[in-house]
């Protein structure tokens, strides 16, 4: 009855640290309540963990807009960014269509997670550490996201460039705090756009202080959890990623046999009209796997204002060819 009473509390302090923005107390939770749980019990205490944040950040943009809260005033309280967000991701391979070399290497990833225990305690090394390098919607954040759908444990997302919304003093304290995290709690984690570090918009010197920083305590890093870090292109950046991790996975554009693949795919979640998806997947070559989901999802929403059914390829190309020429391929 103890136990009980005291999770609940510390579920209540945890919510009430993230609405007031309080992420020391935030992480410092996390932290202590990683330590007391084992096995599925941690499983089941993320998952209402990631529905409280759900429904707190649902309730944080139904602001009302006739407040008479001056902006100045509300940029006074304005909490620092957010640099980590989690999830429960259920996607699976299914959802997928990913070149067949990419999709063994994460699910070798897989099958050695599901064995880590008796894989260590055999002194053998595991893949941890992933870089995957390629072009906005070549699948990377999805394939991260599949890989924790397939284990059932959370992702975190890093929001790395985040950091420098905070103070000088600050940046290497946060960097400790997450992976304090990461070793409390496991998981992959996500470390997204990591190409941002290096915008212009960001001193060089403190870029340097923060890369310099977050790469060692990658190497060092010893924990359970999956790194998966991610970069749109080869850049000097890249290079000193690929030194600390054991996979570099290169993504590209879907290839026809892929595209068709996911166009099929659709299927079950779309009432889709078409079992020749050869002249929609020659249209569909040049985009990125997240733009040809859209143009489905696009094409369902029009027929399902239009009230009709089912969708036609027709329906998708038509969506399809409109994407292209708005980014001129």
């Amino acid at each position: 009855m103890a136990r009980s009473v005291n999770k609940s509390r510390q579920l209540i302090s945890l919510l009430k640290s993230y609405l007031e923005g309080d992420e020391d107390r935030f992480f410092s939770l996390i932290l202590k309540m990683a330590e007391q749980e084992t096995g599925q019990e941690c499983d089941k205490l993320a998952r209402e963990l990631t529905r409280m944040m759900n429904k707190a950040r649902a309730g944080r943009t139904n602001v009302n807009p006739s407040s008479k809260t001056s902006s100045r005033e509300r940029g006074q309280t304005l909490s620092p960014p957010k640099l980590v967000e989690f999830s429960y991701p259920k996607l699976r391979f299914s959802s997928l269509s990913l070149e067949d070399t990419i999709a063994r290497k994460l699910e070798l990833l897989i099958q050695e997670q599901r064995n880590f225990t008796s894989i260590r305690e055999r002194g053998l090394p595991l893949v941890r550490k992933l870089l995957l390098v390629g072009p906005s919607g070549s699948g990377k954040t999805a394939a991260a996201r599949v890989v924790a759908g397939e284990l059932g444990v959370p992702l975190f997302l890093v929001r790395l460039e985040r950091v420098f919304g905070y103070g000088e003093q600050e940046r290497i304290a946060k960097l400790r705090q997450i992976f304090k995290a990461i070793a409390a709690m496991r998981g992959i984690y996500l470390f997204d756009d990591m190409d941002s570090l290096v915008s212009p918009k960001n001193d060089s010197g403190e870029v340097c202080q923060i890369m310099n920083s977050f790469l060692d305590m990658v190497e060092k890093d010893d924990s359970s959890s999956v790194f998966i870090l991610v970069s749109k292109r080869p850049t000097i950046l890249g290079f000193e990623l690929a030194r600390r991790v054991e996979n570099v996975i290169e993504f590209s554009l879907p290839k026809y046999d892929q595209i068709v693949a996911l166009l099929k795919s659709k299927q079950a979640n779309y009432p889709l009209n078409a079992s020749d998806w050869e002249s929609t997947a020659r249209l569909a070559e040049g985009l990125s796997q997240a733009e040809i989901v859209r143009a489905i999802e696009e094409a369902a929403i029009q027929a399902g204002i239009d009230d009709r059914y089912p969708i036609t390829k027709a329906d998708i190309e038509k969506r399809l060819g409109k994407r292209k020429a708005s980014l001129g391929r």
